[in-house]
């Protein structure tokens, strides 16, 4: 997962929620 430096606690749903680039994620992801 690319978030590491995030707590493993958070989840999807609240990473999606603090980041307004969210739609960006599966390109992110794929890179």
């Amino acid at each position: 997962f690319v978030f590491t430096h995030l707590p493993r606690a958070t989840s999807i749903e609240q990473i999606e929620a603090l980041l307004p680039w969210n739609v960006n994620l599966d390109n992110l992801v794929v890179n």
